[in-house]
């Protein structure tokens, strides 16, 4: 038997060299004494100089894209609490947000090599974590098979308000946009009774009553019928149209009233086409039209009223593209767009889709029932209860 095996040995293979290899090991994190750390074999070793993790994803749904961004709260390894930040899906695996959102208290171990493994770590460390969505408009909304109606307080459905959608139409007057809970029996006939009496604010020309009221129950429906018309209080200073304009704005949020508009036209044509954009099924004012200074500056205003003018009336935005060749999304005036000003825009195919009541000082109502309507609006948005109301309201609750 031995005999056979030592003849066919030699037909076998001849034995291979073992190779020394070395077990691949897949790359482990830790996070240790405040630090993100990347395992050896022997040792760990720092992989910064701060500990990070996401601590939800968000998505921002305007109703034109959405955009997808990571909450990222972080402390440095000396147990200072770094800001939390939200970093877009698309920067997150460059890193760069790291310096350009926390400065230069941080840093990063030297090397692309330490950035693709913090990345991974950051993700690794985090465990897992919550998704929301933030709907950036106001106005009417398809979610989960329900039609709400949107505001930075939550959605109207129903059944009332809903405070489980969260709503971010955009910075400072753009958060007026909120409604309280709707109101019934007694204080809703109240409200309406409060909201018609506007119609007499200009006793002598009830074109300009009946313009603002067109205005303000014309705005929640143009998700049903698309508003392809502008309006316009014009009138010389000291007519009171910041204050008619800010009545009317003021069925649409708490905080609205003649110092606090969502946009002027200071803004750049860009900032109102995003503003006009979010205020979606809503009354969007833009006050005082009235430009000054030299030749370029007044063309220039007049140039910014004309986009948005044109923009609600053609129902489409400017198109432009992207670094990436790639076509961004277009925003236009999806409510209505109510103006007020000492001059008007330039152009008759420009005015030719302005709705426009002229107002002067003769006309408006000085008796105190514009104030007190106006107050009896700011009264109901903020406490719907009539019994909670001050005394210049009562009589428009009881009329």
């Amino acid at each position: 038997m031995s005999a056979k095996i030592h003849r066919i040995q030699p037909d076998l293979p001849p034995p291979q060299k073992k190779r020394k290899q070395k077990a691949e090991k897949h790359a482990l994190y830790v996070e240790e004494k405040g630090v993100i750390c990347k395992i050896g074999e022997k040792s760990s070793f720092p992989l910064c100089n701060f500990s990070a993790h996401i601590i939800e994803e968000v998505i921002h749904d305007n109703g034109e894209e959405k955009t997808l961004t990571s909450a990222i709260e972080g402390k440095l390894s000396n147990g200072q609490t770094l800001p939390r930040i939200e970093v877009g899906a698309g920067s997150f695996a460059g890193m760069a947000w790291v310096y350009s959102q926390w400065g230069t208290m941080v840093s990063i171990k030297a090397g692309n090599a330490s950035k693709d493994h913090l990345r991974a770590a950051i993700q690794a460390l985090s465990g897992e974590y919550p998704r929301r969505t933030v709907y950036g408009h106001t106005g009417w909304r398809e979610i989960d098979g329900q039609w709400l109606y949107l505001h930075t307080g939550g959605a109207i459905d129903a059944d009332g308000n809903r405070t489980d959608v969260e709503v971010n139409p955009g910075a400072g007057n753009m958060q007026h946009y909120r409604l309280p809970d709707p109101p019934q029996g007694e204080a809703l006939k109240a409200a309406v009774r409060a909201s018609l009496s506007l119609f007499g604010i200009a006793p002598h020309k009830p074109e300009i009553g009946a313009l603002l009221l067109a205005t303000i129950y014309r705005a929640p429906t143009a998700t049903a019928a698309l508003i392809d018309h502008t309006a316009m209080l014009f009138g010389i200073s000291g007519t009171r149209k910041s204050e008619a304009t800010a009545m009317a704005l003021a069925h649409f949020g708490q905080g609205f009233d003649s110092r606090h508009f969502p946009a002027a036209w200071v803004d750049s044509a860009g900032v109102l086409e995003v503003k006009a954009h979010a205020a979606k099924d809503a009354l969007f004012v833009v006050d005082d039209f009235n430009p000054q200074g030299g030749k370029g500056d007044i063309d220039k205003i007049h140039a910014i009223a004309d986009k948005l003018i044109r923009g609600a009336g053609n129902q489409a935005g400017r198109g432009r593209l992207q670094s990436d060749l790639k076509q961004r999304a277009a925003y236009h005036p999806r409510g209505l767009v109510l103006m007020s000003g000492e001059d008007i825009p330039r152009g008759q195919s420009c005015r030719a889709r302005i709705t426009i009541a002229s107002i002067s000082r003769d006309v408006t109502d000085k008796t105190g029932k514009a104030t007190s309507t106006a107050t009896a609006l700011q009264c109901y948005k903020s406490t719907p209860e009539p019994e909670h109301w001050p005394q210049p309201c009562l009589g428009i609750y009881n009329g």
